[in-house]
C-alpha cells in the first residue's frame, strides 16, 4: 500500500471512551501509532511511539514520514498541540483528517465542539475533521442523543465528513473494549486466536489457572468480534482507507521484529531515540 494516511485523534475529556478510538483507527488505516501525552513511560507494544508535548515537533516528523500513522494526542496536551499547529503555518494540511470523540455527556460534545473551533482557528480545514459518536444509547437516533453535535453541523455546512453515523453503541461489548483495546488488530485482523490458543492448552494438558485465564481471554474475543460490523461501519463513517487484514499482519510482524520490544520512544529528547524512531519508521515504509 503506497496510499499516505496521517490521521489525529484529539482526546476533549479524560475518560475512558477516548481511549478506544486511536487503536480502532489504527486497526482500520494500519501503520504507526504515536501517543503525545505526559506519562513519560515507555510503551512496549510494537508499533507505537510515545513524545511528551515539548517534542511535537519530532513526533509529526516522525508520524508524516511513515506511510500510515495514526497520533493520538491526550486531552491535557491538546492545548500545545494547537499551539504547535499555530507556530507552524501549514501543518495542519499534512493531515489527512481530524477525528475527535464523543460521548452523549453535554461536557463531552461542549469540549468535543470545543477542540473543533480550536482546530480550525490553527489551520485546520472544517473538512478534515471526523467524530466518533461512542457510548450511544442503543435506543435513540444520534441526531436526539447528540443534539449539540447535531446543531454545530447544521451550523457549519462545510463539515462534510462530520458525519452522524460514524455511531458506537453502548454495550457490555463496547464496555468491554475500553479495557482490552490494545488487542483489537489482532483480533479483527485474524493475528491472534484466543480460541484456538485454548483448544491447544487443552490438548496440552495446560493447568486450571492458565485454561480460566485464555478462557476469559476467548470471552473478551467473542465479544469483541460480536461488534465486529458495527466497528466497521463506523470507521468506513470517517472515509479513511482501509487497510486488507493481510496487510495487516504482515505489518504487524514487521513491527515486532524492527528492534527487541517494538517501536519505543521514552520521549528523553536524546538524539540517537529520535534516530532509531525516524529508522524504524523508514523501515515500515520499504513495505
Amino acid at each position: 500500500m503506497n496510499t499516505h494516511t496521517l490521521v489525529v485523534h484529539i482526546r476533549t475529556m479524560q475518560e475512558a471512551t477516548q481511549g478506544i478510538s486511536a487503536p480502532l483507527i489504527q486497526f482500520h488505516t494500519g501503520g504507526l501509532r504515536v501517543n503525545v501525552d505526559l506519562r513519560g513511560r515507555i510503551s512496549s507494544a510494537p508499533g507505537i511511539l510515545r513524545f511528551r508535548p515539548d517534542l511535537l515537533e519530532d513526533a509529526h516528523a516522525t508520524a508524516a514520514s511513515a506511510p500510515r500513522c495514526v497520533v493520538d494526542v491526550a486531552e491535557d496536551c491538546r492545548l500545545a498541540f494547537v499551539q504547535f499547529l499555530k507556530d507552524c503555518p501549514g501543518t495542519a494540511a499534512d493531515f489527512t483528517a481530524c477525528v475527535l470523540t464523543a460521548t452523549p455527556d453535554v461536557r463531552s460534545q461542549g469540549a468535543t465542539i470545543d477542540a473543533a473551533n480550536e482546530l480550525m482557528a490553527a489551520g485546520m480545514a472544517p473538512a478534515q475533521l471526523r467524530v466518533i459518536l461512542a457510548d450511544a444509547p442503543p435506543d435513540q437516533p444520534a441526531e436526539t442523543a447528540y443534539e449539540i453535535l447535531a446543531q454545530f453541523r447544521e451550523q457549519h455546512g462545510a463539515l462534510g465528513h462530520w458525519r452522524m453515523d460514524a455511531v458506537l453503541r453502548a454495550t457490555p461489548a463496547l464496555a468491554r473494549l475500553k479495557r482490552d483495546h490494545a488487542q483489537v488488530g489482532d483480533v479483527l485482523h485474524g493475528k491472534r486466536d484466543f480460541q484456538a490458543r485454548l483448544e491447544e492448552a487443552r490438548r496440552a494438558g495446560a493447568e486450571e489457572g492458565s485454561l480460566r485465564m485464555l478462557m476469559r481471554q476467548v470471552l473478551s474475543q467473542r465479544m469483541l468480534l460480536g461488534i465486529a460490523d458495527e466497528i466497521s461501519n463506523a470507521l468506513d463513517a470517517l472515509s479513511l482507507p482501509r487497510i486488507p487484514s493481510s496487510a495487516w499482519r504482515e505489518e504487524a510482524a514487521r513491527f515486532a521484529a524492527s528492534r527487541p520490544g517494538g517501536l519505543l520512544y521514552a520521549g528523553e529528547g536524546s538524539a540517537d531515540r529520535v534516530q532509531t524512531s525516524m529508522s524504524n519508521s523508514e523501515t515500515a515504509q520499504s513495505m
